[in-house]
């Protein structure tokens, strides 16, 4: 168990995410197994109390991990300014509130968390659609392509000319 916890430690973030949500979802279902009727001993109560500690901490890595609240505030242009609330599903732009669907939200603050930093379309279909890249599936290529222009008509004045969601080098980056 220390091995795999060393590897996914020195993983990407798709796949420390992808392994706090096993732990989580495993820590979870044993604790729905257990019985509150029956008499427990002391070591069994604090191995459930640990069980709950590691999915409250978990909880909290897989939260911290989809927006950091550092990065919540990203400086756009000198025209406008985008901001992406950590907590809900809406944003900012140009001052005026937006909302978004969960993978809008999701795309945005991956987004916000490297602004000015090109994210390649590898990084952002295995980090926020949580999927194996695949160079030769085009309908993935396509979902990412659809994916950010229904971004950009949200939070672009122009979406045909985007000011702060921008292509460059294979990528994406948020100005």
């Amino acid at each position: 168990m220390a091995l795999v916890r060393r590897r996914v430690a020195d993983a990407g973030a798709s796949e420390r995410q992808a392994y706090d949500l096993g732990v989580t979802y495993h820590a979870l279902s044993r604790l729905a197994a257990a019985d509150p009727r029956s008499t427990r001993s002391r070591k069994e109560v604090v191995r459930l109390a640990h069980l709950i500690m590691a999915v409250a901490m978990l909880n909290e890595s897989l939260h911290a991990s989809s927006v950091s609240p550092e990065r919540a505030r990203v400086a756009g242009r000198r025209d406008g300014r985008v901001r992406v609330d950590a907590e809900g599903q809406r944003a900012g732009v140009d001052g005026t509130a937006v909302s978004l669907p969960e993978q809008a939200h999701r795309l945005l603050g991956y987004l916000a968390n490297r602004a000015g930093q090109v994210c390649s379309r590898r990084a952002i279909i295995e980090d926020v659609f949580r999927e194996t890249f695949d160079e030769q599936n085009h309908s993935q290529a396509a979902r990412l392509n659809t994916a950010i222009s229904r971004l950009r008509e949200r939070v672009e004045q122009d979406p045909q000319n985007p000011k702060h969601i921008m292509t460059e080098g294979g990528g994406y980056v948020l100005r």
